[in-house]
């Protein structure tokens, strides 16, 4: 798992940043006076959207725009895959596999990794 992990984990340190342009485009009301709290805010108060939930977990997670908080990115992950999200999904399978916010666990990995491929 060890080198697919790493393209994975090289793909999901990327994904903030280029889901967070549209979204400013598309859903921010005067984008012109917003700034990353204002962003982040925004998320916040999304509790629903899973993609959010995404976004929200990778920002913890990476500490982009917000004090790094593994525990919190496990979270927001775990919000997501609640939803039946499938990059929630794998995003709490690799928390299990690195032990990121929560204690390592290969069984569980193995088990969120399975129900995502599955998705």
């Amino acid at each position: 798992m060890t080198d697919n992990s790493n393209q994975e984990d090289n793909k999901l340190q990327n994904f903030p940043s280029e889901i967070i342009k549209e979204l400013c485009n598309l859903s921010i009301p005067n984008k012109k006076e917003s700034n990353t709290n204002n962003f982040i805010n925004w998320c916040l108060n999304d509790e629903i959207n899973p993609t959010i939930q995404i976004i929200l977990a990778n920002c913890y997670r990476f500490g982009k725009w917000i004090e790094k908080d593994d525990n919190k990115a496990f979270i927001y992950y775990q919000k997501s895959a609640d939803i039946e999200y499938d990059e929630g999904i794998f995003g709490v399978g690799f928390c299990y596999e690195k032990g990121i916010g929560v204690e390592k666990d290969e069984h569980k990995a193995f088990s969120y990794y399975q129900k995502s491929a599955d998705e």
